[in-house]
């Protein structure tokens, strides 16, 4: 047994004995100075490298000519999909089609060659860590190209305006599920609803608590621009909307 008090013994007894550890091909891991910590539910540490992909992959074939990082996103995309734990070949297959999908593909023996190093890196055991924000400097990201990536957009956006896309997300799926398909319907709706109770008397607390809206919500329909009529067609927008609150 090494000296555990000394780091270099330690460390090299670990690198030996690391493949007698039994298998957790079923967990997720995120690594932090040299450290592993698992994520539990929160987060998951593989949506992370699939939304890494996915977007390497959409912003690439969406440029043009030879010059636009060919070869670093192909390396990045290999590695990314090991760090998935996909094996060595599968990694390699998918890192070949997306290079057929580039607008001007290298020939698959140089893809071969170019990438081989992140299943070097993987097998070595110490993975590399990349930010957003390394991969849109790496990429050379542009802020129109990042306008079409949700995810690596968030590394260059306030939290307040982090928070107005997922309140908006929370929205768009919350009337997905009602199967409401026009947006303003939706909230003209709501806002005759919102008037004919307050004209029957009720209290702002009260039509919060019964349309399930928040405070800054009810405001901002009430303030809202009248785009289509809803002034003019107050008397028959009333006559529907009773039915929703008796």
């Amino acid at each position: 047994m090494p000296d555990f008090t000394n780091y270099h013994e330690t460390d090299n007894w670990i690198k030996l004995h690391k493949d007698l550890c039994p298998a957790t091909e079923d967990k997720d891991y995120c690594y932090k100075n040299g450290n592993i910590y698992s994520i539990g539910e929160f987060v998951s540490f593989r949506q992370v490298l699939k939304s890494y992909c996915e977007e390497i992959r959409k912003v690439l074939c969406s440029r043009t000519g030879a010059d636009c990082k060919r070869e670093l996103a192909l390396f990045l995309y290999r590695y990314f999909l090991r760090e998935m734990k996909y094996t060595s070949e599968e990694a390699l297959n998918l890192t070949l089609d997306f290079n057929a999908h580039l607008s001007c593909p290298f020939d698959e023996s140089y893809v071969i060659t170019v990438t081989a190093s992140a299943d070097k890196r993987i097998e070595s055991g110490l993975p590399y860590r990349y930010k957003k924000e390394t991969i849109i400097k790496l990429l050379e990201i542009t802020e129109e190209e990042l306008k079409d990536l949700p995810f690596l957009s968030t590394a260059v956006k306030s939290k307040k305006e982090r928070k107005a896309e997922a309140n908006r997300r929370a929205y768009e799926k919350r009337l997905e599920a009602e199967n409401k398909q026009n947006k303003e319907a939706v909230i003209l709706e709501r806002r005759a609803v919102i008037f004919a109770m307050r004209e029957s008397g009720a209290t702002a607390k009260e039509i919060q608590e019964q349309l399930h809206i928040s405070r800054a919500t009810y405001h901002l329909l009430l303030r809202k621009k009248d785009s289509s009529g809803y002034i003019q067609n107050r008397p028959v927008i009333f006559q529907d909307a009773q039915k929703c609150i008796i």
